[in-house]
Parts: C-alpha cells; sequence; structure tokens
C-alpha cells in the first residue's frame, strides 16, 4: 500500500506529542543551520524530513526490490561467471556511497560551513 498524502490534521492534532532524539553533532549544526536559513524552528523542519520520509518509504522499498530482483537476473544469466564477484562489486559500490554520505557532514564542518 502507498502512503499517498498524509492530512496536516493526522499530523498535528490539537495535542501534539512529544519526541525526543538524538543526533551526531554534525546533523544537528545542520539541521539547525537549514532552519535558520529557511525561518523555521528544527521541530517543523524535522517533521517535515519524517513527512517525507514516511510518504517516499514505499516507494524506496519498490525501487529496492527492483534492484535485488535485476541483480538476480544479472546471476542467473551469469551461471558461469562469478556471482559472488558480481555481489562483491556491487557491494563496495553501496559502500562506497555510504562513506561519501557519511564523510559529507564532516567535510563541510571541517571547512567552517556551519
Amino acid at each position: 500500500m502507498f502512503i499517498t498524502s498524509i492530512a496536516q490534521e493526522d499530523l498535528m492534532p490539537r495535542t501534539a506529542k512529544l519526541l525526543t532524539i538524538s543526533l551526531p553533532p554534525a546533523l544537528y549544526v545542520m539541521a539547525t543551520r537549514v532552519a535558520k536559513e529557511e525561518g523555521r524552528t528544527k521541530s517543523e523542519l524535522l517533521r517535515e524530513a519524517l513527512r517525507e520520509y514516511l510518504l517516499t518509504r514505499d516507494v524506496r522499498q519498490d525501487a529496492r526490490k527492483r534492484l535485488f530482483a535485476t541483480l538476480e537476473g544479472v546471476w542467473a544469466r551469469n551461471k558461469d561467471g562469478d556471482a559472488e564477484k558480481v555481489e562483491q562489486v556491487v557491494r563496495e559500490a553501496v559502500s562506497a556511497v555510504r562513506r561519501r554520505r557519511k564523510a559529507a557532514p564532516a567535510k563541510a564542518n571541517a571547512q567552517g560551513r556551519h
């Protein structure tokens, strides 16, 4: 089931619930900077981020399923080849992207962009 919309009243009932979260320092600095640049509170920024995450969750899961189906097809066509090597290349590529994403906030902080 795809979530296609979330009504504002569903997100902000008359009595809001308090949720406390912890963030890595770099993410906190980035959220604070963006909220300030956009003239809104960190709560508003994080509510919007969570709303977008929830609205796109099904799409991301569907894309992930299609990706793995494609990879299974590649492995099936590569019966005589080295399927483990294909899998290792994919894992290394995913790890590289994750490392770059993780390093980006630290690099921005090191350059004084907060």
